[in-house]
């Protein structure tokens, strides 16, 4: 059997903190976009939305490989010594 098993017991205050941001994040973008469909054409708020998610799928694609490198010159500079 597996050890990883879920373990009953209550959430920390920092499980609660991202769960609180997560669901503001999640029905604020519904809340925003009802909005911005009734002041801008649909094709619009689609190619905003795509464009802005493209830029932070870039960007956070870049810094995860950063960080990537950054352990990896680290751990082989411990091995080199």
């Amino acid at each position: 059997m597996h050890d990883a098993v879920a373990k009953n017991r209550p959430m920390t205050v920092l499980e609660w903190s991202m769960l609180v941001v997560l669901s503001s994040l999640w029905g604020g973008s519904f809340f925003f976009n009802a909005i911005a469909v009734k002041e801008l054409p649909t094709f619009t708020v689609v190619c905003w939305r795509f464009g802005l998610a493209a830029i932070c799928g870039a960007l956070w694609r870049r810094i995860a490989q950063n960080i990537t490198e950054a352990l990896v010159v680290f751990s082989c500079h411990g091995i080199a010594q």
